[in-house]
């Protein structure tokens, strides 16, 4: 098998005028024709969205757009005029006004899109929900009440990254109509073209028209229990045509070539994000430099369909790029032991390098103008800083600063950024973090460095702030709660069995106890049965433990370090409602001096002994139940309280991917949601529960159950 090296492929799609390109000057952020009409070329590329952040803000508006910031772009104490939330009013952009022909390019994904009057986004209020709305921010109305991730648009449809959906691409009616799935996708990054989507997944031989990938290659990455999940693929609009157009890998005798994936991909024109059937597909390999034995990152450009491979230029270190026109912009490299942003002139083939120390997280182009977004953080809050690089410029211009103080939960400032910079046909929009009641909203950037919310709250409805249960780890349950008088004339003797190995060096064991319920539960014979069929699983089970034991000889524990064995079933918790009924069964097991600890959770209807769902529970389906509690997590997160800062909403909607939908109980406060260790943290982390609240999926969705009884068993030894 061939070496597969570890670098970075990014895709951009660009666009081949028809008419010959001439070069066009720019001044400020209007674009002017210079002879015949040139078509920009634009590469977009994705942003990662994280999401926690902390509490109070106060709110420091607009810079001075002359002023040049030369620091190192730590947060400092400059005075800044002290405003309040301006709203919409796109005759206040000044140069950032939409022309007829508009020049834009993301770094990172599409958040917000604008289509025809409407701007499509992730709303920042109602459970990050898919939402559309009028370019002043009204008229809102939520389209899917799933989680978006990246979101085209084109004529009255628009295509999305369902991440609620394991990153499946969706198309729907602009106005929320027919959405259906089109094909399965494993990563955030999408793009569009005038008559295809293209995306990033596995292999697929059958898609390999080209054969591109050889026989026997594909054959052993079939036998594999994994694969790459980056190769590059386009799909017709209606989801036919699946074909494959880059390999995860590719290596040339002659030139040392080796591609990795096509991991950051977009189009979009001059006149508003579309590429028409002409165009270019630009990608980024690595080189071995056979002088400096390091390796040189090289731009390659194809034809839309993935041939005619040209080399462009060769830069020193990764970073992303934009095409735009006649430029490509690499954002950023490093260069001599420096960060910098590199510009590439494709015309004169000349490499211009301009350097950003301040550190920026995110960029797009507007009208020609780059733009860069960061955040500095420190133990009292966060400062979000924009800053401007004029086409043909080499200074950075600060137009746009916002300090918001809060109590940063320890370690929380060292993490990355809540915010994010999209531009649009419409103008550009980012993300800040506003206080610990908002967490992150939508702003657009206006004139002379001023800049208002955007989304409107009125009629919107508001995501509900979950909590964390803190220490969970083992048994956390019942250390949580207390149990309460009177629940013993509601349950019945449990069912207990247990056993030992004779083995007097070893402490080798098995048992089980679980629930039963008294006729006072009006669906107590079914739960009985359930917990019934679990034990009499669990007999069964030990007879095979402890026959598997005495098969050994005494030289098998001889040869190990255990100084025990064991495997218990057992339940530390029993929530009573007027509603529903969850026993917390957990079991619990060990060798090898390791232990493990699995939460098992089951919630009964109290009247009919079923089963239910998080959807049965919320009265909807069970992926908008999952999306409502996750979002009320990630609101949790955003707003900065706890200690959960590595659990961001990014490209991947983690807490969605890793979700047991059935691993959830009913808590006095709220419904407790479970993610064991390992899921979504490092294993030393332990457990993790959050509390959400009973309003979190609507006001006519789940009424808040009537706690009975709590009963809280300590674990027997």
């Amino acid at each position: 098998m061939k070496e597969i090296k570890s670098v970075n492929v990014i895709v951009g799609l660009g666009i081949l005028a028809k008419e010959k390109e001439q070069r066009c000057h720019l001044e400020g952020n209007v674009m002017k024709k210079c002879g015949r009409a040139s078509l920009l070329t634009v590469c977009i590329m994705f942003g990662v969205i994280s999401i926690f952040g902390c509490g109070e803000a106060k709110r420091t508006h607009k810079m001075d757009d002359a002023k040049t910031e030369e620091s190192s772009g730590q947060a400092d104490d400059t005075e800044t005029e002290e405003s309040s939330d301006k709203p919409y009013n796109k005759d206040d952009r000044g140069s950032i006004d939409r022309k007829d022909n508009i020049s834009y390019a993301n770094d990172r994904g599409n958040r917000i899109t604008y289509e025809d009057g409407y701007c499509y986004y992730a709303s920042q209020t109602d459970n990050y929900f898919l939402y559309r709305a009028r370019e002043d921010g009204s008229d809102a109305v939520c389209l899917a009440k799933v989680h978006p991730g990246t979101i085209l648009a084109d004529g009255d449809v628009i295509y999305f990254v369902n991440l609620s959906d394991h990153m499946a691409i969706y198309r729907m009616g602009t106005d929320g109509s027919d959405m259906r799935k089109l094909c399965d996708n494993t990563d955030n990054h999408i793009k569009m073209s005038e008559e295809y989507i293209y995306f990033l997944n596995t292999y697929d031989r059958e898609a390999d028209m080209r054969e591109l990938v050889s026989e026997s290659e594909a054959e052993e990455m079939a036998e594999r229990d994994w694969n790459w999940d980056d190769y590059l693929y386009r799909i017709r609009k209606d989801g036919s045509g699946k074909e494959l157009l880059l390999t995860v890998w590719k290596e040339s005798t002659e030139n040392d070539l080796w591609i990795s994936g096509a991991d950051n991909y977009t189009i979009a024109s001059a006149s508003g994000g579309k590429v028409m059937n002409e165009g270019y597909l630009y990608c980024v390999r690595t080189r071995r430099n056979e002088e400096t034995g390091q390796r040189d990152e090289v731009v390659m450009r194809y034809d839309l369909d993935g041939k005619n491979e040209e080399e462009i230029c060769c830069f020193e270190s990764y970073g992303n790029i934009m095409v735009q026109g006649d430029r490509i912009y690499i954002t950023p490299v490093i260069s001599n032991s420096e960060k910098k942003i590199g510009m590439y002139d494709i015309r004169e083939k000349e490499m211009q390098y301009v350097s950003d120390n301040y550190g920026l997280a995110d960029y797009c182009i507007y009208h020609g103008d780059l733009y860069g977004i960061k955040e500095d953080k420190d133990e009292k809050g966060r400062m979000t800083k924009l800053y401007k690089l004029e086409y043909g410029g080499t200074q950075w211009k600060e137009i746009y600063r916002n300090y918001a103080e809060c109590a940063v939960p320890h370690g929380m400032y060292y993490q990355g950024n809540l915010t994010d910079l999209y531009a649009t046909e419409q103008g550009i929009f980012f993300r800040q973090f506003v206080s610990a009641r908002e967490g992150v909203r939508w702003f657009w950037l206006g004139a002379e460095g001023t800049a208002g919310k955007w989304e409107q709250e009125e009629g919107i409805p508001v995501t509900e702030q979950a909590s964390m249960l803190e220490d969970a780890v083992e048994g956390n349950i019942k250390w949580a709660f207390h149990s309460t008088r009177g629940y013993e004339e509601y349950m019945a003797e449990d069912l207990t069995a247990e056993g030992f190995y004779e083995e007097e060096l070893y402490d080798l064991s098995y048992s089980v106890r679980l629930p039963q319920f008294k006729e006072q539960i009006e669906g107590y014979q079914k739960i009985n049965d359930y917990f019934n069929s679990i034990y009499q699983k669990c007999l069964r089970d030990k007879e095979d433990f402890f026959t598997s034991l005495q098969e050994e000889n005494d030289s098998w524990f001889e040869d190990t370090e255990a100084d025990a064995l064991w495997d218990h079933t057992d339940y530390d918790y029993v929530y009573i409602g007027d509603q529903y009924i969850t026993v917390a069964v957990y079991r619990t097991s060990g060798s090898f001096g390791k232990r493990y600890y699995y939460e098992e959770p089951v919630t009964f209807a109290r009247q009919t002994g079923n089963v239910v769902s998080l959807g049965d529970c919320f009265g909807m389906s069970q992926e908008e139940a999952v999306a409502r509690v996750t979002a009320s997590i990630y609101k949790y997160m955003e707003n900065g309280d706890g200690d959960g800062q590595k659990i961001l909403l990014q490209d991947e909607d983690i807490l969605t991917e890793r979700f047991d939908p059935e691993q959830f109980f009913f808590f006095p406060e709220g419904i407790g949601i479970y993610y064991e260790e390992g899921a979504i943290d490092c294993m030393a982390a332990g457990n993790y529960v959050f509390i959400v609240p009973f309003v979190c999926g609507g006001e006519d969705s789940l009424k808040r159950d009537n706690v009975l009884y709590v009963l809280v068993k300590e674990a027997e030894d």
